[in-house]
């Protein structure tokens, strides 16, 4: 079987044609491809290290023996007539980059090359025992980048070995740690980079081979590179615009949205503005369109809009009320207040129909309380005269009733007076007034209880009765009867006659007390009495009262005169003044009532008269 031979620097397949025509080399054992021979190849470029890569130190060079370099045995190769290599000039070393400490370089990229038995490896040269190794020449920083151009090795014969440098002392490299090696090239290492003066034929033909298989794996990475840029940059863009239109469509829908949430709070604004007068709409719109624009900027819109909305429901329901009429000036006086109360509520303030409807009603409110005050004003001084005149017409009766004596009626008058509007401020005089009439009613009743036992007749004179036809007066005078006849003829008489309550029958039984006092003509008294017919000669005749007529005992004079006249069946007694003991006559039965004849010129006072029934 054939073997399969591959380029040592570009990992091309070499047929053996190729390596029978020529163009194909072999050095150290290694075919390389006509490009890579000639170097045409470009120089493989250093990677930079990417982050998170491990950093391969570079591989210690190997010392050179101390002493002439061997010539390198010559190659015969079928082609175009050898050519003599010149000898190499001494060129500046070259720069070598160090990686970062822990950083992994990374290696050019290139074709796999077939693995090689490992009797076909270079051996790499190790220096006598006692040598001293050599240390490269020192390399300013301003040369790390620069790249030192290396000859390449013209394919065909190789040229007679050159001749052998003078022997230099050098100071040995101190030992590098070991070179990782890559995947592809375990079994081989890989050649070490040397200074231009320690280079011979065959470094130079190893540094054009690498750099020349470098640059090509460098070519194939950036393709990879490009392609998967571009992959990756198709992808970004086809995201971007997945994203873009799926963001577009999100915010058109996000807009749509917030055009029909502000729809739906327009409506509500509108529907405000709309019925100003009837709140309970916008409640009703706020309620439909509250689950849609709950959760949004306009939920608290909403809820303020409500409150407002609720309060002008309960004031649009207090100003129906307030406005009934009222017709007392305390009312529209509250009325005022609750519309002040109403007015200062916010919710009225941003709503002028209310506000208006308010406003007015505190006008007419206004009015009227002004006119209800000047009513007052005029009732009360009305009030206020009446009561004055009341007092007067109080005073005037109160005197009146004292000079009466009627000291009930004068009670009553205080209490109507009391009773009266602002009749408190007679309090105190009404109440002296009625303490008067009190103490006088006391006695009044004391009085009265004793007539119970006696009744006295000079306390009402109604009781007396005047009959005749002559010209007689009877009058009471510092509580006494006065009884006079001013006719200068005696037989012209008066007759006055005193009933039991006026009744016609008069008394029976009982026992009379009488204080008189005679000032001119005389006294004849009758018990029992009555008016009988008589017929006189000349006269015909003529009713006169007649009766049981008293005895006194002598005639009287200018002097108080009192007697006792006991009246009982047929016995009549009689003590008192001019009397020793008392007088006894016999009588007739009967009932009557009590006479005073009083003849012309007669005037007398009656102290007292009093009767006692004992029936």
């Amino acid at each position: 079987m054939e073997n399969i031979i591959f380029c040592g620097g570009c990992g091309t397949f070499i047929s053996a044609t190729e390596i029978s025509a020529g163009k194909a080399s072999k050095i150290n054992n290694i075919y390389y491809c006509q490009k890579c021979s000639t170097g045409t190849q470009p120089a493989p470029a250093r990677p930079a290290a990417g982050p998170g890569s491990k950093i391969i130190p570079p591989r210690p060079a190997a010392p050179r023996p101390v002493g002439p370099a061997p010539a390198a045995p010559a190659r015969p190769v079928a082609g175009p007539a050898p050519i003599k290599r010149p000898a190499p000039q001494p060129t500046v070393a070259m720069p070598v980059k160090q990686p970062a400490p822990g950083a992994v370089p990374a290696r050019p990229a290139g074709p796999v090359q077939a693995q090689k038995p490992l009797a076909a490896r270079p051996v790499v040269p190790q220096p006598p025992k006692g040598a001293i190794p050599r240390t490269p020449a020192p390399v300013s920083s301003a040369h790390l980048d620069e790249t030192v151009p290396i000859n390449p090795q013209p394919a065909g014969r190789v040229g007679p070995a050159a001749k052998p440098a003078p022997q230099k002392i050098q100071k040995t490299v101190p030992p590098q740690p070991p070179v990782k090696t890559s995947q592809t090239s375990r079994l081989r290492p890989v050649p070490v980079r040397e200074s231009p003066e320690d280079m011979n034929d065959e470094g130079l033909e190893e540094a054009s081979r690498r750099f020349g298989k470098a640059k090509s794996g460098k070519g194939g990475i950036k393709k990879i590179y490009l392609i998967a840029g571009a992959a990756v940059v198709v992808l970004i863009v086809v995201i971007a615009i997945i994203v873009s239109m799926s963001n577009a469509a999100k915010q058109k829908a996000k807009e749509e949205h917030e055009a029909k949430l502000n729809k739906y709070y327009k409506e509500v604004v509108e529907t405000e503005k709309d019925f100003a007068d009837n709140p309970q709409k916008v409640i009703d719109k706020i309620k439909e369109h509250r689950a849609a624009l709950k959760g949004t900027d306009y939920e608290k819109k909403l809820d303020a809009m409500e409150q407002n909305a609720k309060a002008l429901v309960e004031i649009i329901d207090k100003i129906k009320e307030l406005e009934k009429p009222v017709d007392t000036l305390e009312d529209v006086e509250k009325r005022l207040k609750d519309i002040s109360a109403a007015r200062s509520n916010p919710a009225v303030s941003e709503n002028k129909t209310v506000d208006g409807k308010l406003k007015g009603l505190l006008t007419d409110f206004t009015k009227q309380k002004k006119k209800l005050a000047e009513e007052e004003r005029k009732a009360k001084e009305a009030q206020e005269a009446a009561e004055k005149k009341a007092y007067e017409d109080f005073k005037a009766k109160i005197d009146k009733l004292r000079e009466q004596k009627d000291w009930k009626t004068m009670l009553r008058e205080c209490d109507i007076l009391l009773g009266r509007p602002n009749g408190l401020q007679y309090q105190e005089e009404a109440d002296k007034i009625k303490e008067e009439a009190k103490a006088e009613m006391e006695d009044q009743q004391e009085k009265a209880k004793k007539r119970k036992e006696w009744q006295v007749l000079n306390d009402d004179i109604t009781k007396w009765e005047r009959s005749g036809d002559s010209k007689s007066e009877i009058y009471v005078d510092d509580d006494k009867i006065m009884l006079k006849n001013t006719s200068s003829s005696s037989n012209r008489g008066a007759v006055t006659i005193i009933s039991n309550d006026n009744e016609k029958e008069g008394w029976k039984d009982f026992t009379m007390t009488l204080e008189f006092k005679v000032l001119g003509g005389s006294l004849k008294m009758f018990l029992r009495g009555g008016y009988q017919a008589y017929n006189i000669p000349g006269l015909g005749t003529i009713n006169l009262f007649g009766g049981i007529q008293i005895p006194f005992p002598r005639k009287f004079k200018d002097e108080w005169q009192k007697y006792t006249i006991e009246l009982k069946g047929k016995k009549l007694t009689i003590s008192g003044t001019g009397l020793a003991e008392p007088k006894t006559t016999d009588v007739q039965e009967g009932t009557g009532g009590i006479g005073i004849n009083l003849e012309g010129g007669d005037n007398i006072i009656i102290k007292e008269l009093k009767v006692k029934v004992t029936e």
